[in-house]
């Protein structure tokens, strides 16, 4: 086996669960309270809207840097401003 070999097949490794295990089987999965739940479910959404946000808060300014580079660093503040003021809406 070659170096280029081995190490394809261990990028494409992935790891699993044997379904006979029986530890793992019988691993007794907790219900939470209703109010825990939804207090968790929150926190999810939240998370994924905070991640979202960053993501957009990333994508502009790497626009503003690029405008900043092409244009000037006043055409990307102000490219900044208004695209501030069609989010903060």
């Amino acid at each position: 086996m070659t170096d280029k070999n081995l190490s394809e097949r261990v990028r494409n490794s992935q790891p699993h669960f044997k379904s006979e295990d029986d530890d793992i089987l019988d691993f007794p999965i907790p219900l939470l309270p209703k109010d825990k739940q939804t207090e968790i479910r929150q926190k999810v959404v939240e998370s994924f809207n905070l991640r979202n946000h960053a993501k957009a808060l990333l994508k502009y300014a790497k626009r503003a840097v690029e405008t900043a580079i092409d244009q000037d660093e006043q055409a990307a503040i102000d490219w900044l401003a208004s695209v501030s003021q069609v989010t903060d809406a």
